[in-house]
């Protein structure tokens, strides 16, 4: 298990983690070591039957572990148990074919020789097989190949065991063992370069799509600001021409309101946030949405660039497009927290929401709308979420639509 556990994502608290669950090991053995004697009774038949019990609930057992242990799903669990049992048979059966070859029990449990070469399959499997099979803490592998790995281990140790052990012919299955349990890991090892691969071109993909977004958001923010410059140079150009005091006051205010949108830059300790909130202001002050940030980011230095742009520049623009689909009298504000509670880091965003009959919008718009922009935006942001273990719940009452997130603080 080490072998295949040594690179995978540990849990906190691992220490304490790790003492409970070795307990809860050798209990789970001993009940079943126990059972497996008081059962027996020397009838020969049954020998096989509760030995493969008791592999199975030791196989069962070290699945709960791995979970408890490490931050890994439940098919990646199941997947380096068996990889580790595979392991742990083909060593079992070179041990057994050595024997058989040299004619004496040289490799018995116990030895010197027993403990030597079970290091040195050990680091031979770490580093040709364990070593190429995780990607940056995690098993990437499927629910199907979980199966038929645990199935076809199930088949080779248990069931070609058993019929070797009642037939006599244990040499042979040494050998047949050895070729089959090296075949099944080294394929799996190649099965997973492939998903990796796959995922590596996805997430080009997806890095493709984020980037074409930028783009079309920064396209976005310089037409705004083209504007405001025209509007600007056009009220300079007539301010020269105006005699009227109070028109000439009214066009210095409109200036001055002007320059006030690009003089309040958002300053949250964050550079990254920094950038996607004043860019998302602009947005906002362009559809006259009053926008109010109490942000203290610091807190979310530890997550990855990429994702915290487009975590927050998700929710921004979801919050946006939702005040757009309302109707122009009703209140139009976004309100943006990011703060620490009990040590957890609190992300909470509201925005006015209409219910869709109060909408100046169509229902074919609005059902556009709900079904996929809504549902882009939000289920980016619950993938980031997921990513770091937190929880995102969204609420939406009192014509509030409310999105909170909880992340552990790192």
């Amino acid at each position: 298990m080490l072998v295949f556990v040594w690179k995978l994502k540990k849990r906190n608290y691992f220490i304490i983690r790790t003492f409970l669950t070795f307990i809860l090991f050798i209990l789970a053995y001993g009940v079943a070591q126990l059972a497996f004697t008081i059962l027996l009774n020397n009838n020969i038949p049954l020998v096989y039957f509760w030995h493969g019990v008791v592999i199975f609930i030791i196989f069962v057992v070290m699945i709960a572990e791995v979970m408890l242990l490490f931050k890994v799903r439940f098919v990646e669990a199941v997947f380096c148990v068996t990889c580790a049992y595979l392991t742990e048979h083909m060593v079992y059966a070179i041990r057994s074919l050595a024997d058989w070859i040299i004619g004496s029990e040289v490799f018995v449990a116990g030895t010197i020789w027993y403990f030597i070469i079970h290091i040195v399959c050990y680091l031979i499997a770490y580093f040709t097989l364990a070593n190429k099979m995780i990607i940056d803490g995690h098993y990437e592998t499927s629910v199907l190949q979980s199966l038929s790995l645990s199935l076809s281990a199930l088949f080779m140790v248990l069931v070609m065991s058993l019929i070797a052990f009642g037939l006599g012919i244990v040499w042979l299955h040494s050998i047949y063992a050895i070729f089959s349990c090296f075949f099944v890991l080294y394929s799996q090892v190649n099965q997973l370069n492939q998903l990796n691969l796959q995922k590596q071109l996805s997430h080009s993909e997806q890095l493709w799509v984020k980037h074409k977004a930028q783009y079309e958001t920064s396209k976005t923010n310089i037409d705004i600001i083209n504007r405001k410059c025209h509007d600007l140079k056009n009220k300079v150009s007539a301010l020269k021409q105006i005699e009227d005091t109070q028109e000439r006051e009214r066009a210095i205010q409109f200036m001055e309101e002007a320059i006030i949108i690009y003089d309040s830059i958002i300053k949250t300790g964050n550079e990254i946030l920094d950038t996607v909130i004043t860019e998302k202001r602009l947005i906002c002050n362009e559809y006259r949405i009053l926008m109010n940030c109490m942000i203290d980011g610091h807190l979310l230095d530890y997550i990855d660039t990429i994702d915290l742009y487009s975590l927050f520049g998700n929710l921004l623009d979801h919050a946006i497009e939702g005040i757009r689909m309302q109707a122009e009298d009703k209140p139009r504000g976004i309100s943006l927290l990011v703060f620490d509670k009990m040590n957890l880091i609190m992300i909470q965003i509201e925005n006015n929401y209409s219910p869709m009959n109060e909408l100046n919008e169509d229902r074919q718009i609005f059902d556009q709308y709900e079904k996929q922009y809504r549902k882009n935006r939000l289920d980016n942001v619950q993938e980031i979420v997921e990513k770091y273990d937190g929880i995102m719940k969204i609420e939406t009452e009192s014509e509030v639509f409310l999105v909170r997130i909880t992340l552990p603080k790192w």
